[in-house]
């Protein structure tokens, strides 16, 4: 379920932008010249494209060795140039999500992760390759100290753009198209991506997914608030 300290970040203003802050960060982070993926192949030409983010969505990452792990690979850091062992926790019903996903949706990867990082992880959890599109930190948009996914960079109408993520920076400046999900931190029984599902079977043949992606953020919000009450309430119930 909810992560208290990471997830009560949606609930925050500071992730919703006014008029006059969205102004600046434009300019700041002004569109490229050339869109950042390609157009649609003929066979995603009518599908939404349904943009995912990586760490603590679909998997989760440390460099300390958990009791179980999916899969470890080596890292080299740029900077210091010292050789880490990377542990990954994938994300329970990801191959399902991932064959659901890609029949009905045009599917790509947007992480704030450097590329010898996420694409050692797409490559071991998308052996089939149905994530068609990779996009790293230097695609990201910055504002705030925080690492935007700007969807206006893809070159697709926003209207047709749904961005999976759990943290409500990555989506700040186009929150109408944000899909939030708690955070993955390793939990056993996660069922987060398999909850997902019914929502995306709902607005997959919608001409424009946006109200009802609108619609399903003020629930979930709605349900994380509650979550924390109620969790406080036991709390001082207990002290």
């Amino acid at each position: 379920m909810f992560s208290t300290k990471t997830d009560q970040n949606h609930l925050s203003q500071k992730f919703v932008l006014t008029a006059s802050e969205k102004r600046k960060y434009r300019e700041s982070n002004p569109l490229p010249s050339v869109p950042y993926i390609p157009p649609p192949l003929p066979e995603d030409a009518k599908k939404i494209l349904l943009v995912l983010d990586l760490d603590e969505t679909l998997i989760h990452g440390t460099y300390c060795m958990p009791p179980k792990y999916d899969f470890r690979f080596e890292l080299k850091l740029p900077q210091s140039k010292r050789v880490m062992n990377v542990y990954v926790l994938v994300r329970p019903y990801l191959q399902d999500f991932l064959e659901f996903a890609h029949k009905w949706f045009e599917v790509m990867a947007y992480t704030a992760s450097l590329p010898i990082y996420a694409d050692k992880i797409l490559d071991e959890i998308d052996p089939k390759r149905y994530i068609k599109h990779r996009l790293y930190r230097h695609h990201c948009g910055f504002f705030k100290e925080y690492y935007i996914k700007d969807l206006e960079f893809l070159g697709r109408p926003l209207s047709r753009i749904l961005l999976v993520d759990n943290h409500p920076a990555s989506y700040m400046v186009q929150r109408d198209n944000g899909i939030p999900i708690y955070s993955y931190l390793g939990q056993p029984r996660d069922a987060g991506l398999k909850s997902l599902v019914s929502f995306l079977d709902d607005v997959r043949d919608d001409v424009t997914p946006i109200p009802k992606t609108r619609q399903y953020g003020i629930i979930w919000r709605q349900k994380l608030q509650t979550f924390l009450e109620n969790l406080r309430e036991s709390e001082e119930s207990v002290s």
